[in-house]
C-alpha cells in the first residue's frame, strides 16, 4: 500500500536527491568549521553559525536549481548552442509533459526542496 505518492514521477533519482539534501549540509558544516577556526565566534556559538551557513547553502541550491530549470525550459538548456553562439537559432523549448516530469526530483523539485529546508532552518 502506498501512503505517499509522487505525482507523475516514474523514478526517484537517489543521487540527485542526495545532491539536493545532503551535499549543502556537508558544505555548511565545512564552512562553519572554517569560520569557527578563523575566529568567527561572535555569532552566538557554533550552532548558530552552522544554522546560518546551512540556510545560505540551501538558498543557493534552490536558486541554482530554479535557474537551471528555467534555462532548460526556455531556450533548450545549457547544452544549447544558443547560449554560447549569438548567431545560432534558439532551440524550441521541450514540452513540460516530456521526460522532465518523470523523474523525482527534477530541477523545480530541487528548488522547492532547497527553499523548504532553508525556511525550516530559519525557524530555529
Amino acid at each position: 500500500m502506498i501512503f505517499f505518492r509522487i505525482p507523475s514521477a516514474r523514478s526517484i533519482d537517489g543521487l540527485f536527491l542526495l545532491m539536493v539534501v545532503a551535499m549543502p549540509l556537508v558544505a555548511a558544516v565545512a564552512a562553519a568549521a572554517g569560520i569557527m577556526v578563523l575566529g568567527g565566534r561572535e555569532g552566538g556559538g557554533p550552532l548558530t553559525i552552522l544554522l546560518d551557513v546551512a540556510k545560505f547553502c540551501y538558498l543557493g541550491v534552490a536558486m541554482a536549481h530554479l535557474s537551471r530549470g528555467l534555462a532548460e525550459r526556455t531556450d533548450g538548456g545549457l547544452a544549447s548552442e544558443a547560449w554560447w553562439n549569438p548567431k545560432a537559432e534558439a532551440q524550441e523549448a521541450p514540452a513540460f509533459d516530456g521526460e522532465f516530469w518523470h523523474r523525482f526530483p527534477n530541477h523545480f523539485d530541487g528548488a522547492a526542496i532547497g527553499l523548504a529546508l532553508a525556511l525550516m532552518l530559519a525557524m530555529f
